[in-house]
């Protein structure tokens, strides 16, 4: 018994120490806890500014200001502008040499072949208003209407513009054969033709009516018609001399005209008459040779050529138009509501391209 009460004694000790350390453990807790809820309230508790701030919404993130788009680098101009309808092709070009040149530089690859006879055609009805070879200036524009199918020598220039810089306006021609068969086919708004048909002419004018009529300008006349067409003298004339130049001119006859004292030529004659010689004088209106195809000539017909020529000094070449009086020729009633029909056509497709500006100087 003594044992079991000495246990129950040492027990109640040993319990109440138990105690007493669960106490001070649990106070000694509680302690570190406030202390710990303490200095996390100070650390954690907004001030009245931060409350305030909270209530405010963020301010609006600043977005980078965009870098300017690069401007597009300009397209460079052109040296053509170039349309198709059916088979009608309508090119814009500007003249930077020769009409040969030009042409060639502005047309596609594939039409390149027609720039020769496009420039021939163009230069032809030309002649009527400047001379091609002289008068033709860099930077003049121009704008033709032609039908690349007709691959020929002289292939169909159905209209054009030209503005020329030596004339100081723009020359505007359409294409027109009417029916009474002139000797030009380009015609200008009011239907007057772009020839202007000479007055007293080498030829009668029934071989007129037929006759191809190109101005050569300065270097002449040049009258396409059937070989054996008769040839008059236009002014009374002296011969001066028969046949200088066969390799060239062929057959020729050189005479000056007596009251003008013009000098003048008539070449690639198939025959000439035996009135003609040195020396003699022949009246006006009388046939004196017929037209051929002889010296280096491709097309048979008659070169009229004039010269101004005082005694003892040299020729000066002039064309044959300031020697004749001259008129045009208008079309006939019968033909204007066809023509201004075609006019019309022809002016709607050349406002369809434009002549691409002049190059910049290079300075």
């Amino acid at each position: 018994m003594a044992d079991f009460d000495d246990y129950r004694t040492r027990k109640a000790g040993q319990d109440h120490l138990v105690r007493n350390i669960v106490v001070v453990a649990v106070v000694m807790a509680a302690a570190f806890i406030g202390a710990l809820l303490l200095v996390s309230g100070e650390q954690t508790a907004p001030t009245a500014d931060e409350n305030a701030a909270a209530a405010s919404p963020p301010p609006a993130e600043e977005s980078p200001t965009p870098a300017p788009s690069p401007t597009p680098a300009a397209t460079p101009a052109g040296s053509h502008a170039f349309f198709t309808d059916g088979n009608l092709q309508v090119l814009a070009f500007r003249l930077s040499g020769s009409l040969d040149a030009s042409l060639k530089e502005a047309l596609p690859d594939e039409l390149k072949d027609l720039a020769t006879p496009l420039a021939g055609r163009l230069s032809e009805a030309l002649r009527w208003k400047l001379d091609p070879r002289r008068e033709l200036r860099p930077g003049d524009e121009a704008k033709i209407i032609f039908n690349p199918q007709a691959r020929t020598e002289r292939a169909p220039l159905y209209g054009f513009r030209y503005r020329s810089g030596r004339l100081g306006k723009e020359l505007f021609y359409v294409y027109f054969p009417d029916a009474k068969g002139s000797t030009s086919f380009y015609f200008d708004k009011e239907g007057n033709s772009i020839a202007e048909t000479i007055q007293r002419p080498p030829l009668r004018n029934e071989d007129m009516q037929l006759a191809t009529v190109r101005n050569l300008a300065d270097r002449g006349m040049f009258f396409q018609t059937e070989p054996g067409t008769k040839v008059i003298m236009p002014f009374p004339a002296r011969v001066l001399r028969l046949n200088w130049d066969q390799e060239k001119l062929g057959r020729s006859v050189e005479v000056r005209y007596m009251d003008s004292g013009v000098v003048a030529w008539f070449c690639h004659l198939e025959a000439i008459s035996d009135v003609v010689q040195e020396g003699a004088i022949i009246s006006s209106d009388t046939v004196f040779a017929s037209t051929g195809s002889t010296g280096d000539t491709a097309n048979p017909g008659l070169l009229y050529r004039t010269f101004r020529q005082p005694e003892g000094e040299t020729a000066q070449p002039i064309n044959p138009l300031e020697v004749h009086e001259k008129q045009k020729y208008q079309l006939p009633a019968a033909d204007r509501v066809q023509f201004l029909a075609l006019r019309t056509k022809v002016e709607q497709l050349l406002e369809k391209v434009a002549v691409p500006p002049a190059a910049a100087s290079k300075d």
